[in-house]
């Protein structure tokens, strides 16, 4: 089973889409899991706790969290990027089936950064 977190710049739909193309896997939206407006470093930690990687559009701050994280010794459970001017933030099923094959590419995700192609 994959345990993975769709977070707040993402819409909760591809959470849905992604269970519905692999029902064996465990996909939550971060506002119904965790809360809204979790903080990034806090998110880091509770989805360490759950070993659930994250999918997330958050270039911007994310990045920098995960290497704090990785200069204290401390591992996460995996971030997947996708950006916006690839998918389109509507287009739920392109990004839904691209998540699922780069989540596919990884045994396990502990410490892995990707991005959604």
């Amino acid at each position: 089973m994959r345990l993975l977190c769709v977070d707040e710049d993402t819409s909760e739909k591809v959470a849905g889409a992604m269970q519905k193309l692999r029902p064996g896997w465990d996909v939550v939206f971060v506002a119904e899991r965790y809360g809204c407006g979790t903080k990034d470093q806090v998110l880091l930690e509770l989805l360490w706790q759950d070993r659930r990687a994250l999918v997330s559009r958050d270039r911007s701050t994310l990045p920098g969290w995960i290497k704090q994280r990785q200069a204290k010794g401390l591992n996460h459970a995996g971030v997947l990027f996708w950006d916006a001017e690839r998918f389109r933030p509507d287009a739920i099923g392109a990004l839904a089936e691209a998540a699922v094959k780069t989540v596919e590419r990884h045994e396990d995700l502990t410490n892995v950064v990707d991005t959604i192609r």
